[in-house]
């Protein structure tokens, strides 16, 4: 655990869970600090899973897909806090400047990032230079494209259900080419019809139902699936806030996706019976992934010299 062994709650538990499990924000790496593995134990953990080279290819897509959505929610937030700091002191204004969530989450994330140990030293200049991307490039670009990306996502789900779902080989088979084409019409069709309840109070609704979903038995699970459905919920309301917040339940579904293709577990997979010690963990993940992804990419490389 971090540095008070302290077990995470149901308050710890929901703020992990239903902002996005695979999203940082200000509030993770103190949640981490606080009750996450330390990062020697969470490496071993990550590497036990993490050994085959297409799983690790495939996770690096991942975790561009990750940043750039995460990075892209924050610019949102951003805009959605900027008018409440109109009376907060000149320094600080002109510190944060115009992005005061996405400034804060980069400096505490790339902090605690750099702090970490063992890691070689290129591990965490490539950590730094994948948020550096995504703060400067990668968000604006994700949330400039959503529109494509909404369709582009179905072929991500069409893989989810057919190898999470239904637990079949192929990356998409026959039940995940109906589900695209299935989804691809329920996407145009709402396209057609985008905010008809623009006035509704369906995003609240959403969001209690992934709130509660966070406080189950099962949090990482149900959140996924629920969060899953952000999409649509975007769609009819015209919220695109609402389309990246549900990414990050998409970034989980795509690392489950990863390990299937590759034919390892994931990790999360092996500590789902310990629901105090699996949420320990998701916040060490989470936090630490842009390392542990490289950190095992560099093992990888090494290994293979060999």
């Amino acid at each position: 655990m971090g540095a008070g062994e302290s077990k995470p709650g149901l308050v710890v538990q929901a703020l992990l869970y239903s902002p996005g499990p695979f999203f940082c924000y200000p509030w993770k790496p103190f949640l981490n600090h606080m009750y996450g593995g330390d990062y020697l134990k969470s490496y071993k953990h990550f590497r036990m899973q993490h050994t085959d080279t297409l799983n690790l290819i495939l996770h690096c897509f991942c975790l561009v897909w990750q940043i750039s959505s995460n990075y892209a929610l924050l610019h949102q937030l951003d805009k959605t806090i900027l008018p409440f700091l109109k009376h907060i002191p000149v320094a600080f204004k002109e510190l944060v400047g115009e992005h005061p969530v996405t400034r804060l989450t980069t400096a505490l994330w790339a902090l605690t990032l750099v702090r970490t140990s063992p890691t070689p030293g290129v591990v965490k200049l490539a950590s730094l230079a994948s948020l550096w991307a995504a703060h400067t490039t990668l968000g604006d670009l994700f949330r400039d494209k959503v529109s494509e990306l909404v369709y582009a996502q179905g072929i991500v789900e069409a893989m989810v259900v057919q190898r999470l779902l239904l637990q079949r080989n192929s990356t998409i088979g026959l039940p995940g080419a109906v589900f695209l084409v299935l989804r691809t019409a329920l996407c145009k069709f709402l396209c057609t019809h985008q905010g008809v309840f623009r006035e509704s109070k369906l995003e609240w609704f959403f969001m209690a139902l992934v709130v509660s979903a966070s406080l189950s038995k099962k949090p990482l699970e149900r959140t996924v699936v629920t969060g899953w459905l952000g999409w649509i919920v975007a769609l009819l309301t015209d919220n695109k806030s609402a389309y990246l917040w549900s990414c990050s339940f998409m970034a989980s579904l795509g690392q489950g996706v990863s390990h299937r293709i590759s034919g390892e577990l994931g990790t999360l997979e092996v500590l789902q019976n310990d629901l105090a010690e699996q949420t320990s963990y998701e916040l060490s993940h989470v936090t630490f992934f842009p390392n542990l992804l490289f950190q095992a990419v560099h093992a990888q490389l090494q290994a293979s010299r060999k």
